[in-house]
C-alpha cells in the first residue's frame, strides 16, 4: 500500500518511518513536514494511506484534506485527543496519540488490513452485479418506510463515510454502501461524479452557476445545491456542450 508520512517534527517522523519499515505491506513513497510538501507528494504519487499529524506549520491536517480530490485512508498521529471526532469525519482508520508505541501501531495496521479485506470482498460482490439502467427500479428501506423507485428519480448520491445518502422526492434515506460501490452500478449517461462526495443526476440539473473556486454550483431543486470541483467542472462542461 503506497504510504505517505506527514509529520513536522523530524525525530517523530523518522521514528514512525523506522517503525513502519517492519510492515511489508506498507510501501513508503515519501515524507513531508508541511501541508505544501504533502500536497505536492500526494498529487505526484496518489498514496493510498497517509499517516497524518494534525498540527503542521501554518496549516493543519484538515486544511490539507480540503485540497484533495480523492479520499485516501488516514491514520492520524497527534498529541491532542480533542480532534478525534473531527478526524473521523474523514476516511480514518485510526487515531494514534503520541508517543506511538509498537503495540498501538500494530493495532492500527491490523484495522487497516481488516478494512482492506472487507473492501476487496465488497468490490468482488459489486463486480458480479450488472450495471443498472435509467429505467431500473431499486428497493430502499428507510426505517419503517419502504421505497421502490426508478433510478432516474434519484437527484443525488452523497457520501457519508461508509454509507451513501440518496435524495429523491423529498426523501433522504441511507444505503449501507460506500459511494464508490454505488457508482460502479450507475449508468454513466445519466449520472456524473461532481466531487469525491457527490454524484448527480444530469437530468435533474435545473441551473448551473459559477463558484468562488472557479468550479460550478449545480441547483438540483430549490433547496438542493452541489458544488462541482474545478477539474470536474471542465469535464461537465465538455459533457453538456454540443
Amino acid at each position: 500500500m503506497k504510504t505517505l508520512v506527514v509529520e513536522d517534527i523530524e525525530i517523530a517522523r523518522e521514528g514512525l518511518v523506522s517503525m513502519l519499515s517492519s510492515y511489508q505491506d506498507i510501501k513508503l513513497i515519501g515524507q513531508a513536514a508541511t501541508v505544501d510538501e504533502a500536497h505536492k507528494l500526494i498529487q505526484l504519487h496518489q498514496p493510498e494511506l497517509i499517516f497524518l499529524d494534525i498540527h503542521l506549520p501554518g496549516e493543519s491536517a484538515f486544511d490539507l484534506l480540503k485540497k484533495l480530490t480523492y479520499a485516501p485512508k488516514l491514520i492520524f498521529t497527534t498529541a491532542y485527543s480533542e480532534y478525534a471526532l473531527q478526524a473521523f469525519d474523514h476516511n480514518t482508520i485510526d487515531y494514534l496519540l503520541k508517543p506511538i508505541t509498537d503495540e498501538r501501531l500494530r493495532v492500527a495496521i491490523s484495522k487497516l488490513n481488516s478494512q482492506s479485506v472487507a473492501e476487496s470482498s465488497s468490490d468482488t460482490d459489486t463486480e458480479l452485479k450488472t450495471k443498472l439502467l435509467p429505467e431500473s427500479k431499486i428497493y430502499i428501506k428507510d426505517g419503517e418506510a419502504h421505497h421502490m423507485i426508478s433510478l432516474k428519480e434519484i437527484q443525488l448520491f452523497e457520501s457519508c463515510k461508509n454509507h451513501t445518502r440518496l435524495y429523491f422526492n423529498g426523501c433522504k434515506p441511507f444505503v449501507h454502501r460506500a459511494l464508490s460501490h454505488v457508482e460502479a452500478r450507475l449508468p454513466e449517461e445519466l449520472f456524473f461524479r461532481a466531487s469525491r462526495n457527490h454524484i448527480v443526476n444530469l437530468s435533474h440539473i435545473q441551473r448551473i452557476s459559477g463558484s468562488h473556486t472557479s468550479g460550478f454550483i449545480l441547483t438540483l431543486s430549490p433547496g438542493l445545491h452541489v458544488e462541482v470541483s474545478r477539474r470536474q467542472s471542465i469535464l461537465l462542461k465538455k459533457l453538456l456542450s454540443l
